[in-house]
């Protein structure tokens, strides 16, 4: 028989049903990119929106079979704020950016197999932080946005088979820094958001099989900012936000094929 408009089945309605996961406390969600990684049955959490009164913030995990929820890790021991952030899986393993209360904001790794937490490399030495983010995730590397303090934000890699770690390229050389961000890879290119102090900030390639990084297109002519964010890949093809200067903030595309932006 046929159901009236807007009636929903028992089926329909069982996949609307929405629960509460065990709250420590709660200081309202952040941004997907900075925290929470899904692997398994187990969603990993951390960017500021649990902590349980005693800990500080740090890294906690929810085991969705059977409902249970423990901290992780406590990296900045005691009621220090380890702030894990920027959290990715690969493997076992999870990688983030923390703090243990000494050497600055880092990048950190936790393997799950076993619970051991530690960090991977102090890139900005001493207690100055080189603030890793945008972590992305291909083959075995971890690409992300670092400083060492002398070069500034720039596009960093971290080969996890032998822990090599190095900056991939210095896209605005010295201390200015690019500011690498909306790290997106398609094949063995990485597409991301880069200022090279003059033409502003617009969208840049690194092509990860030669070493070569270059400009794919200056969208807002000359020093002003093109500002391509919310890159997307759908097939041969990349969608993303930016404003040419004279249509305002609106949807691009670029085929990757032939290396041509236009909206």
């Amino acid at each position: 028989p046929a159901r009236r408009r807007g009636h929903q089945g028992p089926r329909e309605r069982r996949r609307r049903q929405r629960w509460l996961l065990p709250v420590l406390q709660l200081r309202g969600l952040r941004r997907r990119r900075q925290g929470g990684a899904l692997r398994g049955s187990g969603l990993q959490v951390q960017d500021g929106d649990r902590v349980d009164g005693s800990s500080g913030i740090e890294l906690w995990t929810h085991e969705s079979t059977t409902g249970s929820t423990w901290q992780a890790a406590d990296i900045d021991s005691g009621t220090g704020d380890g702030r894990a952030l920027n959290i990715v899986a690969m493997g076992t393993r999870l990688y983030f950016r923390a703090s243990d209360g000494s050497s600055g904001s880092e990048l950190w790794t936790h393997e799950m197999n076993n619970g051991s937490t530690w960090q991977v490399a102090d890139i900005r030495a001493g207690s100055s932080s080189s603030l890793p983010q945008w972590m992305t995730i291909s083959g075995t590397r971890v690409y992300f946005q670092a400083t060492d303090g002398s070069g500034g934000n720039e596009l960093w890699s971290y080969e996890t088979t032998n822990d090599s770690i190095w900056q991939l390229v210095d896209v605005n050389s010295g201390n200015g820094g690019a500011g690498a961000s909306e790290i997106t890879f398609i094949g063995t290119r990485i597409y991301f958001k880069a200022d090279d102090g003059s033409s502003g900030k617009e969208l840049w390639v690194h092509e990860t099989a030669n070493g070569s990084t270059w400009q794919v297109a200056d969208i807002y002519s000359g020093s002003d900012a093109g500002n391509p964010s919310e890159l997307t890949v759908i097939d041969s093809r990349l969608y993303f936000r930016a404003d040419d200067g004279s249509s305002g903030p609106e949807l691009w595309m670029m085929y990757i094929e032939h290396s041509i932006a236009y909206n």
